[in-house]
């Protein structure tokens, strides 16, 4: 029988190492197997809890445009420059992570820029399992929700600026609103405006929520006729909002082209009529399907709206006639 060299002697695992180990190669095999296997099944559970996550999100949010993240953390690191750093966060498209590696920051170090760090994004479904996580960590979804109630809290407070603006503008007197808006709209030739405004009052016995969309509807066709008609290029987004800031610019109406507080208080004030006859077209008007939870929309509401609509219409086109015969 040949005996063992000393090299060999010593190569031999110890009694604590095949323990560690087990008495075979298999054994250790099955263990990495098994741990492997649990990884993968709880990886899957953590993206469909997120998934849920989204879905539940999305619920609540229902029919509000908000945004929220979290702060900032390191989701991934592999050294002092191979770091990777990001965000969870909500918005229009669901839940996603905003990242952005130190190495993209040392590059970036000597480009001067007006700007913060561009960060890349990936949906929370294909986002790497190394993420998870930390993303999952208690402060991070934490810090995700409180910005988003702000961000819900923030479109609250605007709704209520417009509302107490339409609702400070139909308390003034409308007997002469509607020869008003006859003459401004006839000195222009813009029968299309004339014919929506009589669109709308005609509504306001029959659908008040389709009078509240025609009120909408009168303030994009006086936007669209003006900006025709001062040659500029319709934007590409044509949402009332859009269109109102394009058209208030052409007639130096914006709040940014006013020379005193005062005038820029005006012309911020207008926006945000414009502003919230256009939401209440799209949460309570005709524009789109109505649910069982939908409010009905009351003829003083709307008349509310159409009023305002007409009012900050007739002192559009005033303007507009004023330019013209200068």
């Amino acid at each position: 029988m040949e005996q063992a060299t000393p090299e060999e002697e010593s190569s031999k695992p110890t009694g604590d190492e095949v323990q560690r180990t087990g008495s075979k190669p298999g054994d250790a095999i099955g263990r990495l197997r098994s741990l492997a296997a649990e990884s993968a099944a709880n990886e899957k559970l953590l993206r469909r809890a997120f998934a849920q996550l989204e879905e539940q999100l999305r619920e609540a949010s229902k029919g509000v445009a908000v945004y929220g993240q979290s702060e900032t953390t390191v989701l991934d690191s592999n050294g002092d420059d191979q770091e990777t750093y990001g965000f969870l966060f909500f918005g229009e498209r669901g839940l996603g992570v905003g990242f952005r590696t130190i190495e993209e920051d040392m590059c970036d170090a000597n480009i001067s820029k007006a700007y913060g760090p561009l960060f890349s994004t990936e949906t929370i479904s294909k986002c790497p399992a190394a993420w998870l996580p930390t993303l999952a960590h208690s402060s991070v979804l934490d810090a995700l929700f409180s910005s988003v109630v702000a961000s819900v809290v923030k479109v609250n407070e605007s709704f209520s600026q417009a509302l107490n603006a339409v609702q400070g503008m139909s308390s003034l007197p409308l007997r002469g609103l509607e020869e008003a808006i006859e003459t401004a709209a006839r000195q222009l030739d813009y029968e299309g405006v004339l014919g929506e405004w009589h669109s709308a009052q005609r509504a306001l016995h029959v659908d008040p929520a389709d009078a509240a969309t025609r009120a909408c509807r009168l303030l994009e066709t006086l936007c669209k006729r003006i900006l025709e008609d001062e040659g500029a290029s319709l934007p590409r987004k044509k949402s009332l909002q859009t269109l109102f800031k394009a058209a208030t610019n052409q007639v130096s109406l914006s709040r940014d082209q006013q020379t005193s507080d005062d005038l820029r208080a005006i012309a911020s004030g207008i926006a945000t009529i414009a502003h919230g006859v256009g939401s209440l077209r799209t949460h309570r008007g005709t524009a789109h399907g109505q649910s069982k939870k939908s409010q009905v929309l009351a003829e003083a509401e709307a008349r509310l709206a159409v009023d305002a609509a007409g009012i900050v219409s007739t002192f559009l086109m005033r303007i507009v006639h004023s330019k013209r015969v200068e």
